[in-house]
């Protein structure tokens, strides 16, 4: 009698137990939203040009490289980044799906890491804030080689004496030379370390080329608008969202 007894208190805990488990799992999923909400709502914002799907496809196929190690990489070709989480009194909002246009001017590549090249708007009343507006083709994925890095590469380019940037009167960059020779299309070598953001790249191999302002190839079309409210595969900016937010 006392085994049982003591068999029937083991079932009942367990039943109690395996109850209480399952109520407590109930209660999270109610209060807890999906992981891409949770994505979204944590995400910081960030206004950008956005390109059209077909520009995107452009510009993968002219710049992206499968080949020098890039075939693990992973390949963006999406927007040049205009600001990073930026203030309400910036009031990006009212250029919001405005039609742009950038131009192509240098293509970089570090070996390793990552692709990229800088442009300039030549058609649209946006500028970007990053001292060298640019488009990420592709990055490692890795820490610290985010699509961040786009920006530390121009300026290891450009701390390397491998590249001399002019600007226009608006402080964006206007051209692009090489340092040891003005008249020269190319370059590879080896960037030394370099330390920026309280982060150090480490010395790596890479080439960039400058890209000819002739003919239309090298021109690309995006939109303004919010990363919260474009929408990707359409290539629309959804306006309509910003009363729900």
């Amino acid at each position: 009698m006392i085994k049982m007894a003591r068999l029937g208190f083991c079932i009942v805990a367990v039943v109690v137990a395996v109850a209480v488990a399952v109520a407590v799992v109930t209660a999270e999923a109610s209060t807890t939203s999906s992981p891409a909400d949770v994505n979204a709502a944590a995400s910081p914002e960030y206004i950008a040009m956005f390109l059209l799907p077909s520009e995107r496809q452009r510009l993968q196929a002219a710049f992206y490289n499968s080949t020098s190690g890039t075939g693990a990489r992973q390949v963006q070709c999406d927007h040049m980044t205009l600001q990073f989480d930026p203030p309400a009194q910036n009031n990006w909002t009212k250029l919001y799906g405005e039609p742009h246009v950038v131009q192509v001017m240098v293509y970089g590549n570090d070996f390793s890491h990552g692709q990229a090249v800088m442009v300039r708007v030549v058609k649209g009343a946006a500028r970007s804030f990053n001292s060298y507006p640019h488009m990420t083709v592709s990055v490692l994925g890795k820490n610290p080689y985010s699509a961040v890095y786009s920006n530390f590469l121009w300026e290891r380019f450009v701390a390397a004496d491998v590249l001399n940037v002019t600007r226009g009167d608006d402080g964006a960059p206007d051209s692009v030379s090489f340092v040891d020779d003005p008249s020269a299309q190319a370059w590879t070598g080896v960037l030394p370390d370099y330390q920026s953001g309280g982060q150090e790249y480490y010395e790596t191999e890479a080439n960039t080329y400058l890209v000819s302002s002739s003919g239309s190839g090298n021109y690309y079309k995006g939109i303004v608008c919010s990363s919260r409210i474009w929408n990707h595969s359409t290539g629309v900016c959804e306006t309509d969202k910003l009363s729900q937010q």
